[in-house]
């Protein structure tokens, strides 16, 4: 009898074990990392994007496709940033446009929902699409960058795929820049945006500066 009850409760915690170690894996992927950059000091973490519907005042319907953004200061000094965005840019080979939009940190917290206090604040960012960020040493934020275009798109969608620090432009020559001028600069700190629409593109948006 002992025996019998010794196995069972072997199996029932092999089964739970199981299930937890199910459940951590399938938390892990809405976590994941998708791509992480550190240069200067500088460390971007670039995680799954999310997306969402949203409403204007005139009753257009868009979509919203983001990803959250981790940023740590490594680099021993205090650092500030400034991430703007043009009011709206063209699809690449037509006629339709979208916008980019910075998001702040109630954005990029992992299981918050989007509350209508969200929502509502979102004209701001599209109206005035730049933030500005101020790291001390070690210090780590997050933020969110999305992609807002009309419903029905008549392209498609375009999504954003990672926020950089660009120091070596022949990494990306095989993209789309957005801003010819700006490609041909040397960046030392600067801020690009890659997103992904029949190919690679890449926004010019900012840069760091150390203090």
């Amino acid at each position: 009898m002992k025996i019998k009850t010794i196995i069972g409760l072997s199996i029932l915690v092999v089964f739970c074990s199981c299930k937890q170690v199910r459940h951590n894996s399938s938390e892990n992927a809405v976590n994941s990392i998708t791509e992480s950059v550190s240069d200067n000091g500088i460390l971007i973490q670039n995680h799954m994007y999310r997306g969402t519907e949203y409403t204007d005042s005139l009753g257009n319907n868009y979509k919203l496709r983001y990803i959250p953004i981790t940023i740590t200061n490594e680099s021993g000094v205090h650092v500030e940033a400034s991430i703007v965005f043009d009011k709206e840019y063209q699809y690449p080979n037509a006629d339709e446009k979208f916008k980019v939009i910075p998001l702040p940190t109630e954005w990029a917290v992992e299981g918050k929902g989007i509350t209508e206090m969200m929502r509502n604040e979102l004209k701001d960012y599209i109206n005035q699409p730049k933030m500005n960020l101020s790291l001390e040493p070690d210090e780590t934020i997050k933020i969110g960058i999305g992609t807002l275009y009309p419903l029905p798109p008549q392209n498609g969608g375009i999504d954003v795929k990672a926020l950089f620090l660009i120091s070596d432009k022949t990494l990306y020559e095989q993209c789309k820049w957005l801003s010819e001028n700006w490609q041909q600069k040397k960046p030392k700190k600067s801020l690009a945006l890659k997103l992904d629409f029949e190919g690679c593109i890449i926004i010019p948006c900012g840069e760091f500066h150390f203090r």
